[in-house]
């Protein structure tokens, strides 16, 4: 393998994410509920994902308009609460859930409570062929692709939680390229062997990126209210930083 130590995503890039205003503009998209039970935070986020074939097709827009949780912890029960309350504010949301480790028991969890959500398996081969040739998992596949939303302004942060740790994590990326000359990310093992411990504000945004998760449209943005609501998380934002 070759290039480890670089990192997928420029600080400047990264701080450019909380810049701008709404890139979902007149296409249609749908609202996911992202989450994980991190080895070093558990976290919530809500995504605006674009479902627009054509927008598809050029790459995935997603705005994180909240990070309604984040913190270590492994409480079950906050956990199901802060869903429950994400899931009754956002219509038809999609629900995507690591269920692996530490999650399993969430997704038990959900599954008592009939509530259907997406299983992250990102540790396994992409389906696609082309994603096959181009990744070495499901997981470098999602991290990249985040990577590339970040650079190229497809991927946007409407909520000053965090900051500092999101600004932190999702630049410092480390990947690689296998000896088939595909994208591979560092576990988190190697990461640890690189002193960067477990990013996983990073790992819940790139869940957005998994190209089999299937995100439900409940519209298109109503532009009308765009102006006023950036205006109140500007005011927020003010309120944080004085």
């Amino acid at each position: 393998m070759s290039g480890a130590n670089e990192f997928l995503v420029s600080r400047t890039a990264c701080e450019a994410a909380y810049q701008g205003g709404h890139i979902l503009a007149n296409e249609t998209y749908g609202y996911v509920i992202s989450v994980i039970i991190g080895l070093s935070d558990s976290v919530v986020a809500v995504g605006r994902v674009s479902c627009d074939t054509e927008t598809m097709a050029k790459g995935r827009k997603v705005e994180i308009v909240d990070i309604p949780l984040c913190g270590n912890t492994c409480n079950i029960t906050l956990l199901l609460n802060t869903i429950d309350h994400q899931m009754s504010l956002y219509a038809n949301t999609t629900l995507v859930v690591d269920a692996n480790g530490a999650g399993h028991g969430l997704a038990r969890k959900l599954q008592e409570r009939g509530i259907q959500f997406e299983e992250v398996n990102w540790g396994v081969q992409c389906f696609d062929q082309q994603d096959k040739t181009d990744y070495a998992n499901k997981r470098s596949q999602a991290i990249v692709c985040l990577g590339r939303a970040i650079t190229e302004g497809r991927f946007k942060i409407f909520t000053p939680v965090e900051r500092s740790k999101v600004l932190e994590q999702i630049s410092r990326l480390p990947y690689m390229f296998d000896d088939r000359a595909r994208w591979h990310v560092l576990t988190n093992q190697q990461m640890r062997m690189n002193n960067i411990r477990s990013p996983s504000m990073a790992y819940v945004f790139a869940f957005l990126f998994l190209t089999d998760i299937r995100v439900k449209s409940v519209g298109k943005l109503d532009l009308s209210q765009r102006h006023w609501v950036w205006q109140l998380i500007k005011r927020y934002w003010r309120k944080l930083t004085k």
